[in-house]
């Protein structure tokens, strides 16, 4: 049995008191309307992204965008999240974003539900030279469609595609060297092309990474950390 289970509108009306604040979709899912304010240091934080979550039978299917909202000067929201069971209890998930801050998820019990209040912590300014890579798998956790579409896409084998290693190494496609022209066989350096094909292993190194020496999850080429933890 699945661990999240989705019940008829009809049956909800009788059996919960909150049933009669959800709303029923075409696919016949509840939601419920979400209302809250966001603030950074204590103070209304405008511009930050409030998303609720759609799931599927075990587990969420994304924060899609028709279930998002931009606070205004005053940081309030109002967005509408799907309901989902844990077998003992009903809740929904949102999650509120906002440049230069950390997001923050919550997951109220639907019962006697008030504002969702969010108060986001803003990112250090300096470096974190101890920083942890994340790979894929956890940003997919969210952002499930995005993510599905950058494993079909030529990004997430950027630096260990078989035909970019061959140009790089002069090796055939099963990995024999010297066999075709490539990089490292006329030069003694890394050259440039790890900067773009492997560039979170470039920022860690200091320096353009030689793509035949990259580990995880670095050899997952250009993905989520490439561009969403880098600023120049």
């Amino acid at each position: 049995m699945s661990r999240y289970t989705f019940l008829p509108f009809s049956i909800l009306v009788c059996l919960f008191s909150w049933s009669a604040f959800a709303q029923q979709n075409d696919d016949g899912k509840s939601f419920m309307s979400i209302s809250g304010i966001v603030r950074s240091g204590g103070a209304p934080l405008a511009g930050a992204v409030v998303c609720g979550s759609r799931w599927g039978t075990s587990t969420r299917l994304s924060l899609s965008l028709e279930h998002c909202a931009t606070t205004d000067q005053s940081g309030t929201y109002t967005i509408e999240s799907e309901v989902v069971t844990d077998g003992r209890e009903y809740f929904i998930e949102v999650i509120a974003a906002a440049t230069d801050h950390r997001s923050e998820t919550a997951m109220p019990i639907v019962d006697n539900l008030g504002d969702v209040d969010f108060n986001l912590n803003p990112l250090p300014a300096e470096d974190n030279i101890h920083y942890e890579w994340l790979t894929p798998d956890d940003c997919g956790g969210c952002h499930t469609r995005v993510t599905q579409e950058w494993r079909r896409s030529a990004h997430s084998i950027a630096a260990r595609d078989s035909e970019v290693m061959q140009m790089y190494e002069g090796t055939d496609a099963s990995g024999n060297p010297a066999v075709a022209p490539g990089y490292k066989l006329d030069h003694d350096d890394a050259g440039e092309c790890g900067a773009c094909h492997a560039a979170t292993a470039s920022w860690e190194l200091g320096q353009t990474v030689d793509l035949g020496q990259i580990s995880a999850p670095h050899d997952n080429g250009v993905y989520c950390e490439t561009c969403h933890k880098i600023r120049s």
